[in-house]
């Protein structure tokens, strides 16, 4: 589907593989802009692509901002369709954009099993596991659009775990966890710059085995 990705600053985890540092903890870095600029140039690019059927919003974590719903709002008064990337951290506020019909899709990223050492070992900061399991409940009120995954890197996410969070997510009563590979590079980690990541073949086969479980 034709979609225009927005960029939110901030987040309130900081897990060790991720890429978007600049986001994460220097978006002072970076240039605003207000609400009616955004909806200005989503407009601009709306006429000039006709095609697009879609906005989304990811960060950083885009549920850190309470101006979220509004943003949401205006995209579908526009006649286009709404999608957050989000890490499950904020289930009030998921709970509210859902129920109020402003969301269409979600890509929801799990990070660990949901345990609470295990959790805050990927998430780099310390959380609950209840938070994640209680933002999993909130957005099965979608009968559609839900996407689950997961960044599979080596030293945190194995077999061990993938299939643990694909049994927990089935007694949940979701259906499918989509794997996809860590890309090493500038991530928030030093440590894990120069990381091999998993070959393609062996996601492949880690799927394989989350699938297993949920059939």
């Amino acid at each position: 589907m034709p979609c225009v990705n927005v960029f939110l600053a901030f987040c309130n985890l900081r897990c060790p593989w991720c890429n978007a540092g600049e986001l994460v903890v220097g978006p002072q870095t970076k240039e605003n802009i207000s609400p009616e600029d955004l909806f200005d140039e989503l407009q601009t690019i709306k006429n000039n692509h006709p095609e697009l059927k879609a906005v989304c919003f990811t960060g950083g974590e885009p549920t850190m901002h309470r101006g979220l719903p509004d943003l949401l709002r205006r995209v579908r008064a526009m006649g286009l369709e709404t999608c957050v990337e989000t890490n499950g951290t904020q289930p009030h506020l998921l709970n509210y954009v859902i129920t109020s019909g402003f969301l269409n899709r979600i890509l929801f990223d799990l990070k660990a099993p949901i345990e609470d050492e295990a959790y805050s070992m990927a998430a780099g900061v310390p959380i609950p596991a209840s938070i994640i399991k209680e933002s999993l409940i909130i957005i099965k009120k979608m009968e559609t659009g839900r996407i689950l995954r997961t960044t599979v890197a080596p030293d945190i996410c194995g077999e061990q775990e993938i299939l643990l969070m694909a049994s927990q997510l089935k007694e949940l009563g979701f259906s499918r966890l989509a794997l996809h590979g860590f890309v090493p590079g500038e991530t928030l980690d030093p440590d894990m710059k120069d990381l091999t990541p998993y070959t393609d073949d062996k996601i492949k086969r880690l799927q394989g085995a989350a699938d297993a479980v949920f059939s």
